[in-house]
């Protein structure tokens, strides 16, 4: 079943039935999808739902519509998992199906976001009685993304978009408590309380359910000892799932299952680095691996079923913002021949930083910061991108202030700073914000001040690649 595109006579601003209508047709379509056509359907609906004229602010008198568009995702995943049963799911339809996800989360934000404020929900959404934190169980994956704007980075790495950029696996101990098992940078492998987790910037949280409940808590209660009780588990920068010697965050749930006896191949497709176009980037951060666990893959393995979402909606202006800032820069990298070049300042904050974290006694003060046995390539690349975005980040909220802002605003907006910063790189380099970090090196020639500095790009787009820029 296929949508009627009709939407090019549509009202700017859609009706609350015009939204219930569309989103039941999908959901019918995604309920009748066949191996032979689950990729057509999938992709089909994603792009229809992304045309559809969103709500305008205070339309909708309650957030019915999120729920049935949250119903939505639920048929998609059950969807996946009787193809799977069937041994019919091609790689294709999850492709399309994480399309179709994108699309649904973009609407239910907008959904969201309309609902009157005396009516704004700050509830769990489900398909039936509700839903909070006491009722998770040992083995529930929480994918999750944080207010960073390295999170928006996290999630937008990989060749597939996605709104999650961090995983906790579960463990409810013989007392009730509810712990997370997971990894940070900074730290390495961890547990800490339910309570904490969702008390650091957690901005959007999904609840993801394996389909054997004692498979589930053995990997929980496996997982909880050996970090709880075990030596340290360093954080893996090389992003490889395969190796359980190092753990980054959303391979911890893969780990847990597969040591405890589980299925090795969760999740059941990863998300693939693109070397062609953003190789450089990865070298610098020694990231050789051609596809890695994303924090958003697990929603899209058919074991898996998905149990209840939470987002702060007074928070969606602001992911709106950082993701239009990261894929922005993505994208320029990807198509223009864009890198990052790190400089001294970069450098030099990475190596004090380690330094003081491997000296005794003075290693707490960076504790929350590094870790140790951190990797220094990985460390000064990813903090020249995250820095090289914060400036774009910063000159976004200037522009914008307390403003609603849409996708498409947004990503114009962040265009005409590129644009401008880029003047004042051309004219005189040392001006530029953005563009001493992040800058095509195919126009306008290197600047001499960083030829002269024998200073290394590691993230050249476009066929560049790593190297010092000397003569």
């Amino acid at each position: 079943m296929l949508p009627i595109l009709w939407l090019a006579a549509a009202p700017s601003v859609a009706t609350e039935v015009d939204l219930v209508h569309h989103v039941a047709a999908a959901h019918a379509a995604v309920d009748q999808a066949e191996a032979r056509d689950c990729a057509e359907v999938f992709a089909s609906w994603a792009h229809h739902l992304d045309r559809l004229p969103r709500p305008a602010r205070g339309l909708s008198r309650d957030a019915s519509l999120a729920h049935d568009l949250f119903a939505l995702r639920q048929a998609v995943s059950v969807r996946l998992s009787v193809l799977h049963d069937a041994r019919t799911l091609s790689d294709a339809c999850v492709v399309a199906a994480r399309d179709l996800d994108m699309a649904q989360r973009r609407l239910t934000d907008d959904v969201l976001e309309s609902v009157r404020p005396q009516h704004r929900p700050d509830a769990w959404l489900t398909a039936g009685e509700g839903f909070d934190p006491s009722q998770l169980r040992s083995g529930d994956v929480l994918v999750s993304r944080g207010d960073q704007l390295s999170s928006a980075g996290i999630a937008s790495i990989g060749a597939y978009d996605a709104h999650f950029s961090h995983n906790a696996l579960v463990y409810v101990d013989d007392a009730g408590q509810a712990w997370t098992v997971e990894a940070y940078l900074e730290k390495g492998a961890l547990v800490q309380p339910l309570e904490d987790f969702l008390a650091h910037g957690v901005r959007r949280v999904a609840v993801m359910r394996y389909h054997d409940a004692d498979a589930a808590e053995r990997a929980a209660a496996s997982a909880f000892e050996r970090v709880a009780h075990g030596p340290t588990i360093p954080y893996d920068e090389s992003l490889d799932a395969d190796d359980p010697t190092r753990l980054f965050c959303s391979q911890v749930a893969g780990w847990a299952f597969a040591r405890s006896g589980g299925p090795v191949d969760i999740p059941l497709q990863r998300t693939p680095l693109d070397h062609d176009r953003r190789g450089p980037m990865f070298a610098g951060m020694g990231v050789t691996v051609p596809a890695f666990t994303a924090p958003a893959d697990i929603l899209f393995d058919p074991r898996f079923e998905l149990v209840a979402e939470w987002r702060d909606v007074e928070a969606l202006e602001t992911l709106r913002r950082q993701e239009a800032v990261v894929q922005g820069v993505l994208g320029w990298m990807d198509h223009e021949g864009y890198g990052l070049t790190p400089r001294f300042r970069q450098k030099a904050t990475v190596d004090v930083g380690l330094a003081l974290r491997r000296t005794p006694g003075l290693g707490q003060l960076v504790a929350d910061r590094l870790h140790p046995e951190g990797e220094r390539g990985f460390l000064v690349t990813s903090l020249t991108l995250q820095q090289a975005g914060t400036v774009l980040f910063e000159q976004l909220e200037a522009e914008r202030g307390d403003r609603r802002s849409t996708r498409d605003e947004l990503d114009a907006l962040v265009v005409e700073l590129r644009a401008a910063d880029r003047e004042l790189w051309a004219a005189n380099p040392r001006k530029a914000t953005m563009h001493r970090l992040f800058a095509p090196a195919d126009v306008g020639g290197v600047p001499v001040w960083l030829a002269e500095a024998g200073t290394t790009r590691v993230g050249l787009g476009g066929g560049g690649r790593p190297g010092p820029l000397d003569p």
